[in-house]
């Protein structure tokens, strides 16, 4: 009798596991593509040479959506409740390496009162922008480093994409709208500041044709902090930093148009303030299997310009602010399945004495 009721018992367990596993799972995507840039400009003999470094031929990733894996999964905790996480890493099919998990990384709680994660979250400018853009956040959308959507100079130009040591709360949808609100505590020593604190809010609405979304994000820094430690990218003291941004997109049809504008004011104390306006325009046209997009994004920047882009090595350490920056994006998609597509991607990016162009093909896979 007891060999049998340990027998039910580690059939139970295995059962329990079993159904336990059922609610993980593993989606992705694969994007690899061939393309070629050609870098030109510059006022000096070492950012024309800088510039012109840039020309090469190459095999890359991520040209018209993230190579990345996610594990996700939910489990019924009871009181209408659910757990949920959520691990995304970003394999590297070109070069290898170590398996990055910088992505959207999450634990929390669902039910009928919304949502609160906690962990390494997307921010509600993201969502806003991926609203208002077409091509996302890849090639020819003007986000990230040496676009339109940066965040100044040196090891700190990257955009505004998601925060560590977050936690959020979405609300139900009501009426077709949905808030959100990240909190991001300021890590601080008796005299710097280690990491910025950030609140992070967005409302948005999507019914029928229409998909339009409101974003707010507050960076503070209320002591002694370096640029590379910044997540706006601007040192010194009491650095704050408040980005906002309206964004929507109508879809007709075949047709989808796309806007967005956003604005933001750095102040740093005893230093001279950056006032930063920016837009994006964009239309898809898609008639299966093909997909057609353009885009066209601009940012100005009133503070003292710095319009050399690229140093006589051709990095991007060159950029700070007052450099204007405008992308020309455009896309054509061919899907041979629900899953797989080929794609072709040109993009001009004029970042105001500095030209560069890059023509991709490559091909997209999901599971």
């Amino acid at each position: 009798m007891m060999k049998k009721s340990l027998i039910a018992l580690a059939a139970a367990t295995v059962a329990g596991a079993a159904f336990a596993q059922s609610a993980v799972t593993i989606t992705g995507t694969v994007d690899i593509n061939y393309g070629q840039v050609d870098g030109s400009g510059g006022t000096t003999a070492d950012t024309q040479q800088g510039a012109n470094r840039l020309d090469q031929q190459r095999v890359a990733h991520n040209g018209s959506a993230n190579t990345q894996l996610f594990i996700s999964g939910s489990e019924d905790i009871g009181g209408g409740l659910r757990g949920i996480f959520q691990i995304e890493m970003n394999p590297d099919f070109v070069a290898g390496g170590t398996l990055s998990t910088t992505g959207n990384n999450f634990l929390g709680l669902t039910g009928n009162f919304g949502e609160v994660r906690l962990g390494r979250l997307n921010s509600a400018f993201l969502q806003n922008w991926l609203i208002a853009n077409p091509l996302g956040v890849w090639l020819g959308s003007g986000w990230g480093a040496a676009g339109v959507v940066t965040r100044y100079a040196g090891a700190a130009v990257t955009a505004p994409t998601r925060f560590n040591g977050a936690i959020e709360y979405q609300s139900p949808v009501f009426n077709g709208i949905r808030g959100r609100l990240m909190y991001v505590p300021e890590d601080t020593t008796p005299t710097e500041t280690v990491r910025p604190g950030v609140i992070d809010a967005g409302l948005v609405f999507a019914q029928g044709p229409i998909t339009a979304m409101l974003s707010l994000q507050q960076t503070q820094a209320s002591r002694a902090i370096l640029a590379p430690a910044s997540q706006i990218g601007v040192g010194g003291t009491d650095v704050d930093s408040t980005l906002w941004m309206l964004g929507g997109r109508y879809v007709m049809g075949a047709l989808a148009f796309s806007a967005g504008y956003w604005q933001e004011q750095v102040e740093v104390a005893g230093v001279e303030g950056a006032d930063i306006t920016g837009w994006t325009l964009g239309v898809r046209y898609t008639m299966a299997p093909w997909a057609l997009t353009a885009a066209y994004t601009q940012s100005e920047n009133n503070a003292a310009a710095a319009p050399q882009l690229f140093n006589a090595a051709g990095s991007v350490a060159a950029l700070e602010t007052g450099a204007d920056r405008s992308v020309l994006g455009l896309g054509v998609d061919y899907s041979f399945s629900k899953r797989t597509a080929l794609y072709g991607r040109f993009e001009a990016r004029d970042m105001d004495q500095t030209e560069v162009q890059t023509i991709a093909v490559g091909i997209r896979h999901t599971f």
